[in-house]
């Protein structure tokens, strides 16, 4: 099979794995100095299989999951690849999963949340989502509200 030709642009799968990487480092609360002594690299390598730039071997991965305490199955999860066309709400859905993680409020978001009881989630929600809801309304020059029911 001939080698693909071109630039050396990172890959989708690249940019996917490098940015969960990046994800879960931010919420064990390491910096990229840090992984980088743990697996042997610089930070400024860190920074590029972050970004996707340099791929990362097998051995390098398997290093990376043990000092991140993941499993190469959780960074390549919902990776992009040749699967079954995606409807309309579940590319929505990744595309706002992708910019939760991208998010660097995200990680201090996950570690609070999991201290919380439900039914104060179930309030949380309902306020995010009317905060939301607000701040659209007033984006869009409208002033309706509506009811917000939270089924957490």
């Amino acid at each position: 099979m001939p080698r693909a030709t071109g630039t050396k642009e990172p890959q989708p799968v690249d940019l996917h794995v490098g940015g969960k990487i990046r994800f879960r480092r931010n919420l064990v609360g390491i910096s990229q100095t840090e992984l980088g002594d743990k697996i042997g690299v610089t930070f400024q390598q860190v920074q590029k299989y972050e970004r996707g730039i340099n791929r990362i071997g097998a051995s390098r991965l398997t290093r990376i999951c043990d000092v991140l305490q993941i499993t190469p199955a959780w960074l390549f999860e919902g990776a992009p690849g040749q699967k079954p066309k995606a409807g309309a709400a579940a590319r929505d859905r990744d595309a706002n999963f992708a910019a939760f993680q991208a998010d660097p409020l995200a990680p201090r978001l996950m570690l609070v949340w999991l201290r919380i009881p439900t039914r104060l989630k179930r309030s949380i929600v309902a306020l995010m989502i009317s905060l939301a809801d607000a701040e659209t309304a007033k984006v869009m020059g409208r002033g309706r509200r509506r009811s917000v029911h939270v089924g957490v």
